[in-house]
């Protein structure tokens, strides 16, 4: 796994130039030191530390661009497993696919994460609330911001489809209605 430099390794001076340089990295600076309520704030606060040493080490050059793009994917799959669980999804028959730049470990530091969610079995309508509960999390801004901008519209059948398919609805996709492209 590669690690990043952590935000105290640079030194004053090179946080106010950063701070300078980029406005998204100013606030999360400020954002990281403010007090959370609740998961959702901390859960934030998370993705903006691990953001702040991406965006860092590409200032700096502390790491090459394929190191920054692989380390922000692992350490967003890491903040998704902690929503994952918070959310209940840890004991239920539900899968959670990972498309685009985040399947390939090549998230950059603008992107939105493109995913979707499979049942062996026809979901439950708790699995159903449980998913929904967790892509709000991810998604919905508050005084911390966002998490990550979720896009599902990857997913077999796009926004049309159901929030999770079933095994059965992703092999006929795959298997006789999907494009070449996405087999």
């Amino acid at each position: 796994m590669v690690t990043l430099p952590e935000v105290s390794t640079y030194t004053s001076e090179q946080i106010a130039e950063a701070r300078r340089l980029s406005p998204a990295l100013h606030r999360y600076l400020d954002l990281i030191n403010l007090p959370a309520k609740d998961f959702s704030q901390e859960l934030r606060k998370v993705r903006h530390q691990r953001w702040i040493e991406a965006a860092l080490a590409v200032i700096f050059k502390t790491g090459s661009a394929e190191d920054v793009c692989m380390a922000w994917s692992h350490a967003t799959r890491s903040i998704l497993k902690t929503a994952w669980d918070h959310c209940g999804l840890t004991n239920k028959d539900v899968l959670l696919i990972e498309m685009g730049k985040l399947g390939a470990e090549e998230l950059n530091l603008s992107s939105d994460i493109d995913i979707f969610f499979v049942s062996q079995n026809d979901p439950q309508k708790d699995s159903i609330k449980c998913v929904r509960q967790f892509v709000q999390l991810l998604s919905e801004v508050n005084a911390f911001g966002f998490c990550f901008r979720v896009d599902m519209d990857l997913r077999p059948g796009g926004d049309s489809s159901p929030l999770i398919l079933s095994f059965d609805q992703l092999t006929n996709h795959y298997g006789y209605q999907g494009e070449t492209w996405e087999r």
